[in-house]
Formats: structure tokens, sequence, C-alpha cells
């Protein structure tokens, strides 16, 4: 990596990169610069390192845009945003996490975009309704998600757009027919019926 200093530090402060480490990249965030560079990980804590080992080790990526279980929320959609397109990484300023329902940005935090780096859907009915009755809904997959309707039934979305629903008995109904393939595509390898 060609760069001095001043530039890796505009680029990459309070930015969400990962660290190549002998056993694996952590995903760190870039606090400060001093004598050494300094990233952070809550369960490590402060990983100092030196500029030139930051240069060869530092990756940089952003998770694919989509819907992701992000904590206590239903669920929320997460895409980069045109502002400081100067920060090579995830950060305050280029990325946005929008919840379903009402659009309210969620905090672009370490553990927020660790579960968009490493998401965590339901692999089955059982496992998704339990996570619907405890949070009002989840996402399924980056695209689909579910949320608890008024009268028995589910809604389902396709990102933060509702798209139909499955009711009591597990009929799935999506008004948007251009999706409807890749529903029954995507409910079908979920084993959503019984």
């Amino acid at each position: 990596m060609d760069i001095t200093l001043d530039d890796f530090i505009q680029k990459y402060r309070n930015t969400y990169v990962f660290l190549k480490t002998a056993s694996g990249n952590i995903l760190t965030e870039f606090i400060e610069a001093d004598r050494h560079l300094t990233f952070y990980e809550p369960d490590i804590g402060a990983i100092q390192v030196t500029f030139d080992n930051a240069c060869r080790t530092i990756i940089t990526k952003f998770p694919e845009s989509g819907i992701y279980n992000f904590g206590d929320i239903l669920f929320g959609f997460i895409y980069r945003h045109p502002e400081r397109q100067f920060k090579a990484s995830p950060c305050n300023g280029n990325t946005r996490i929008e919840t379903v329902y009402t659009g309210d940005n969620q905090p672009v935090n370490f553990l927020n975009i660790k579960e968009a780096f490493l998401p965590f859907f339901p692999k089955n009915k059982n496992d998704a309704i339990k996570l619907i009755d405890k949070r009002g809904g989840v996402a399924l997959n980056n695209r689909i998600g579910l949320t608890i309707s008024n009268d028995d039934k589910y809604d389902l979305y396709y990102q933060l757009v509702k798209i139909g629903s499955i009711d009591a008995n597990d009929n799935i109904k999506v008004t948007n027919t251009t999706l409807l393939q890749e529903v029954k595509d995507f409910f079908g390898g979920l084993q959503w019926t019984n």
C-alpha cells in the first residue's frame, strides 16, 4: 500500500476494518494514531500496530447491502451512503442502517457492523417464529424478512418494502409478481412448511 500516514488516518480513522492475523481476520475499529496505530476489538481490547504493519495487514470492505438482524430491532437495511466517500471502510459518515416500518437510522457501531459481516439467519420455521415472537420480526436472509401482522399472519418484506404475507396455514401471498419465484425458491429451501 503506497500511502502516507496522514492519508491513512484520513481514510481509516473511525472506520471498521479487518486486520490480517496469524489466526485469521479480525474486525476492528481504527480509533487513533500516535506512535502506533490503535485498532479496537471489544473482546480483545486495543491492538497497537505500526504504520508499516497496518499497511500490510489492513483489509477494507463493505458489508453487502441488505437486511440483517441487528441487536433487538426487528431488522434493518444496511447500505453505503454517498457522504464521505474518501473513507475506505464502513463508518458513521458513509453507512446507514434503517429499521423496518420507521426508516429510523440505527447507530453504525461495532456490533451492528459485525452483524452485517457475520450475519445470523434462522434455518427453519421454528427458529424464525421464536425470533419473530421475541423481536416482532426477523430477517430470513439479506433480502427477505417477516414481521408479525395483526390478523394471525406474517407480513412479508423484500428488503424494507412489504410485498405480501404468510397466513397461519403457511399460504404465501406475494403482491409483487416479479418477486414471486424468488420468494417460493427461498421458502422451499428454508423448510418453512411442516
